[in-house]
């Protein structure tokens, strides 16, 4: 009789196991926005409070359901405020590259357990760091480089991104981050010098978007039901 129950509960656990759900932990982001470079500045120059001139494209990786990790590459165009005659900016123009690897925290997965927002909305937290390059073929005086010269930083960020579930394949982001720059060495325009010592440079991104979830189980694990 004991051989009988013991061959009952090992046959349980192999059913058991074999119906537990899998998920894809991958996932590709792209999205488009806005920009505004916060300091350091040229007097006399400045940009539209939030220029649309922002795209990014992520690639995330979820270890499990709260923890993850994502590379990213964004593009931003900086150039002068053009509303209004007494208050314009000087007229610039310089282009922003930036590529970082992040740390990811689900933020949804842990605030949202047990809740009627679980399954539908997500909230992530992310933060790390890269290089930046800011490039422009005017600078210092409108002076003209005449080989290739740009401005090449550590750049250090954190976001937040809230996240609605429109599909098991596609979910709408929301993403506010905040960038800042180790030794940057000109101002945004690329007119000046930004030397100042510590972190030299302050960018915020605020951008809409989609995530794809991609593998070959039906869901992604960022919508992992709870129990």
């Amino acid at each position: 009789m004991k051989l009988f129950f013991v061959a009952i509960s090992i046959s349980t656990s192999i059913i058991l196991f074999s119906q537990k759900e899998e998920f894809n932990k991958i996932s590709l982001e792209a999205n488009i926005g806005f920009t505004k470079p916060v300091y350091p500045f040229t007097a006399g120059y400045f940009t539209n409070f939030l220029s649309p001139s922002h795209t990014n494209l992520g690639f995330r990786y979820a270890l499990n359901d709260r923890f993850g990790v994502r590379a990213d590459f964004g593009f931003d165009h900086f150039k002068n405020d053009e509303f209004g005659k007494n208050d314009s900016s000087i007229v610039f123009k310089a282009n922003y590259y930036r590529t970082s690897l992040e740390g990811v925290i689900n933020l949804g997965n842990i605030i949202f357990k047990q809740t009627p927002m679980n399954g539908k909305f997500g909230l992530l937290l992310h933060g790390g760091g890269g290089f930046s390059i800011l490039h422009s073929p005017l600078t210092l005086k409108n002076i003209e480089w005449k080989t290739d010269h740009s401005d090449i930083m550590i750049n250090f960020m954190m976001g937040l991104t809230g996240q609605y579930k429109i599909s098991e394949r596609i979910a709408i982001n929301l993403d506010f981050t905040l960038v800042s720059h180790l030794f940057q060495t000109f101002t945004f325009d690329m007119y000046n010098s930004a030397k100042r010592g510590g972190f030299d440079g302050v960018l915020l991104n605020v951008n809409t978007g989609i995530s794809w979830y991609i593998g070959k189980n039906t869901k992604h694990i960022d919508w992992k039901t709870k129990h």
